[in-house]
């Protein structure tokens, strides 16, 4: 049997250290979302979002709340849970838009392709990081 290997790298404009103890630079808090289109304009800090999502979190989250400035379509499953493949975990529904056309004849590799990916996913991290 071959070991997997993973490769995982710092994202200097982000952090710094090595994996296995980054160091945040706090870009993130920097960082906002705007929407000068409304009156007041709509603003979302990322740092703020991010750290504002979970199982215990208010809901609407703050990208769906921002959201709501632009079209609402994020967030439109709402605070929708689903449990893990093979864990009792409940994790937030996501959505995915736009993926890539593929011919019928493709179509069951690529779903099986997702499947896999999926369970993947949920494998490794059946328990919250």
């Amino acid at each position: 049997m071959l070991a997997q290997l993973t490769a995982c790298r710092v994202d200097t404009t982000y952090c710094s250290g090595d994996a296995s103890e980054p160091t945040s630079n706090n870009k993130f808090g920097g960082l906002t979302y705007t929407n000068p289109g409304v009156n007041p304009p709509a603003t979302l800090n990322i740092k703020s979002w991010i750290q504002g999502i979970g199982i215990s979190s208010p809901s609407p989250d703050g990208l769906s709340t921002f959201d709501t400035s632009i079209d609402g379509s994020i967030g439109g499953l709402g605070t929708k849970m689903e449990r893990m493949y093979n864990s009792q975990r409940s994790v937030p529904l996501f959505e995915f838009r736009n993926l890539d056309t593929i011919m019928t004849s493709d179509f069951e590799g690529f779903m099986a392709n997702v499947d896999s990916a999926i369970q993947e996913l949920h494998e490794t991290y059946a328990n919250a990081p």
